[in-house]
């Protein structure tokens, strides 16, 4: 007897596979880029220095990652179908999430503990951390549009029928009545 997909067993455990997949995403990026920007800071340092500076770095990506990748996994899942109607929407998800994050963290790191981030010297260090978690976002968008569990067939008749409409309303010299 096959296994039931996860739509067919329930609307809701699809979201909870996606909550897990990109909750796990995103404390893999967080830990990977804490790591990288520490090691960063000490490049002309001797190696055990650097690699003591990456776990230092990927213990804080760890501790931020508690914060941010549930919240990030619950969004992830319940915008799973809207996310899977185009790449578009998947990537324009991934980013505003990431920005979302970005602009929180600038703003715990200025208000919170008044940390000056209008000197290059004191912005360049996070750069790398910014493109590991940037470049993560836009992957597991596109992941959850590539998901495994499809558009139901209810759902892919309904998205069907909305764009042959679409598509009618939009011809040049028709009038929709």
């Amino acid at each position: 007897m096959p296994l039931p997909s996860a739509a067919e067993m329930n609307p809701s455990d699809g979201g909870l596979a996606v909550f897990g997949r990109v909750t796990l995403g995103v404390m893999v990026a967080l830990v990977v880029g804490g790591a990288l920007s520490m090691a960063v800071l000490l490049i002309p340092s001797p190696v055990v220095e650097i690699v003591a500076a990456a776990g230092t770095g990927a213990a804080v990506g760890f501790m931020m990652s508690i914060v941010v990748a549930p919240p990030t996994g619950f969004v992830a899942g319940l915008a799973r179908r809207w996310v899977r109607q185009s790449r578009r929407r998947a990537l324009l998800a991934g980013l505003v999430v990431w920005l979302v994050w970005v602009v929180i963290a600038a703003l715990m790191l200025a208000v919170g503990l008044r940390f000056p981030l209008n000197l290059w010297g004191n912005i360049w260090p996070f750069l790398p951390a910014l493109a590991v978690t940037l470049l993560a976002a836009l992957w597991l968008a596109d992941r959850v549009h590539h998901g495994e569990e499809p558009l139901t067939p209810e759902e892919l008749r309904a998205e069907q029928r909305r764009q042959r409409a679409e598509q009618k309303a939009s011809r040049p010299g028709r009038q929709s009545k």
